[in-house]
């Protein structure tokens, strides 16, 4: 969350499960409902979940809103999971495209971009987005070949 969502009392509304890559949607009235449930000791089964969320499915889905969660996802899983497919397809002559979509201030541009100016020495690698991430990697692999060509001659 960011801070001025914290301050609000934001709470969590989409859950991601990477491992049936989907997402489950609450309806933030529900969550307030089952607050009042709780405050008023009323039984929380009568709520039924498929009244108040929708679940959607993905060919990806990761979750990056809890660092401790052994399922969260940053930028290096990403790129692993992503970006080398994407290298991979291009270097054997397919077109490759990438598509971010979601929510303002979902994480889309970070995702994508990373923190900072990515030529800015000080900035640690680790926050680098796909598009640096692949665009080194295709640089690199270029390089390598030249060398590789070079040297055998």
């Amino acid at each position: 969350f960011l801070a001025k969502e914290l301050r609000a009392g934001a709470q969590t509304v989409v859950y991601a499960d990477s491992s049936s890559n989907s997402l489950q949607v609450v309806d933030p009235t529900a969550l307030s409902a089952a607050e009042a449930m709780r405050v008023n000791q009323t039984d929380e089964s009568m709520m039924d979940p498929a009244a108040w969320s929708r679940n959607f499915t993905f060919d990806h889905c990761f979750s990056s809103t809890d660092e401790s969660d052994e399922s969260y996802a940053n930028q290096e899983t990403l790129y692993n999971e992503l970006g080398t497919r994407i290298l991979e397809n291009a270097w054997a002559g397919y077109n490759a495209s990438l598509f971010a979509y979601g929510q303002t201030g979902a994480g889309k541009s970070y995702s994508m971009m990373g923190t900072g100016a990515v030529l800015d020495e000080r900035l640690d690698p680790k926050h680098y987005g796909l598009i640096p991430r692949i665009s080194f990697a295709l640089f690199k692999s270029i390089d390598d070949a030249i060398q590789s060509t070079s040297q055998a001659q």
